[in-house]
């Protein structure tokens, strides 16, 4: 093997070995509702299942939390949208 093809499947495992790693850390996220979750949530709970309940539940949800973490309508409907999908 030539030490150019050496130095490119070392590189392509490096990449893959970070990639997978930023996703299990959660460093990789695929919405602002889900950033916003981990940002804001993430410092008392974990990534939470959302399958747990329906939007109406997660809802409910929102709206026990809004005096300690307050979320402008645009943020709230992100969120949701994100924790809803799973419905």
């Amino acid at each position: 093997m030539t030490e150019g093809r050496r130095r490119t499947l070392c590189g392509f495992g490096l990449l893959a070995a970070l990639l997978a790693g930023a996703w299990s850390c959660g460093a990789v996220m695929r919405s602002p509702g889900e950033q916003l979750l981990v940002s804001k949530c993430g410092a008392c709970h974990p990534r939470p299942e959302r399958e747990r309940f329906d939007r109406a539940g997660w809802e409910e949800v929102l709206e026990r939390h809004r005096e300690r973490v307050p979320l402008d309508e645009a943020q709230r409907r992100d969120v949701l949208e994100w924790l809803g999908s799973a419905d």
